[in-house]
């Protein structure tokens, strides 16, 4: 690989972690350390995370698959586009997954809703506040003083 391309897997690995991610992700629900960065991208994981707190039907499952298949694959090819910048990646990014959260979320019931909705809002709180609480990846640098 060449360094240009391990960095850009160094800036992804962080992105990933400030937005699951988020990074934890709003899937990987408060069950202790967040799994590997591979599952956090791995739809059916991702999933069976999902299902642990919202309790999903066969039919939901088998609808909202596809949803993380498909977020996926949106995201990697973000990532891979090399005429976006990293700083402007990022929104897009946010893009893709609120709306996926969006279809999921049309998929629930109104008790998992409250559950998904909750931990929506945790993920986008992580998110705003960077990983470990700094900034952001794709902020720009604070004003000298």
């Amino acid at each position: 690989m060449s360094q240009r391309t391990l960095i850009t897997l160094s800036i992804v690995g962080a992105l990933m972690l400030s937005i699951c991610p988020g990074s934890r992700s709003w899937a990987q629900m408060p069950m202790g350390d967040p799994p590997p960065m591979a599952d956090r991208s791995n739809p059916d994981k991702e999933l069976k995370r999902m299902n642990k707190v919202l309790k999903l039907s066969d039919d939901q499952k088998t609808r909202i698959l596809p949803i993380l298949q498909r977020r996926k694959d949106a995201i990697e090819k973000l990532l891979a586009d090399q005429e976006t910048s990293m700083q402007d990646k990022f929104p897009k990014i946010t893009a893709i997954r609120d709306r996926s959260n969006e279809e999921i979320r049309s998929l629930l019931n109104e008790a998992q809703r409250k559950d998904f909705d909750r931990q929506v809002a945790e993920e986008k709180k992580r998110m705003e506040s960077g990983p470990d609480g700094g900034p952001n990846p794709g902020d720009p640098p604070p004003p000298p003083e």
